[in-house]
């Protein structure tokens, strides 16, 4: 049980920064307003779609570029589960950055038995300006705060589960590729060409559907 309380203490205060007046202080504009409105569109009228926002470098071409519709589909389930209040699918959001504490504590924990430096180490996640602003908005780049810590973790104990974190990060932005490059290049350090295999698998099995569309 004890093993638990500082991380879930960490959640909590997190949590609470997160959602401190965020009623009184979220303002719905820009990419932010476009994405709450699909959302929206998505769970009223079943409007399903596969294409998400656009790129902002790819409508600088004569083709425009777009993200996957996942951050779309985590909006409507926001909206959905929170009677179509706009601050849902920033709670989501949140839960998830937050659920990244419990990760985090066990990679510091294999990493020093420093009490004060693995507080430290949450601290510095938890109380993290530009992650507590990025957990408070709902934004496709905001979920890879959380998915970034957990594909951390199952780093060194799965390369599937390793895979299709790295797979699901670049389905809410292009950035996520950088989460599976550094896997990779994890494992061929380590020459664990197996595990490396594995990954690549598994993250392009989750993610040909996107390649592919």
């Amino acid at each position: 049980m004890k093993t638990y309380l500082l991380p879930s203490l960490a959640c909590l205060l997190f949590l609470f920064l997160c959602l401190y007046r965020l009623p009184d202080t979220y303002a719905v504009n820009g990419d932010m307003a476009r994405d709450s409105l699909q959302s929206l569109r998505i769970l009223k009228s079943k409007d399903i779609t596969f294409i998400g926002p656009p790129l902002s470098i790819g409508q600088l071409g004569t083709r425009v570029t777009y993200f996957s519709s996942a951050i779309y589909y985590i909006g409507a389930l926001g909206l959905a589960l929170s009677g179509l209040s706009v601050l849902g699918p920033v709670v989501l959001i949140a839960l998830l950055n937050a659920s990244a504490v419990f990760p985090l504590h066990q990679l510091i924990k294999r990493k020093t038995t420093d009490r004060f430096l693995h507080l430290l180490g949450l601290l510095a996640y938890i109380t993290s300006p530009i992650v507590v602003m990025y957990s408070r908005l709902f934004w496709n780049p905001s979920p890879l705060i959380g998915l970034g810590i957990w594909g951390l973790f199952f780093l060194n104990r799965s390369p599937i589960m390793f895979g299709i974190i790295a797979a699901i990060a670049v389905y809410f932005h292009y950035f996520g590729i950088w989460l599976f490059l550094f896997g990779l290049s994890f494992y061929l350090y380590k020459k664990r060409r197996k595990e490396c295999i594995r990954a690549l698998l598994a993250w392009g099995l989750c993610i040909s559907p996107f390649l592919l569309f």
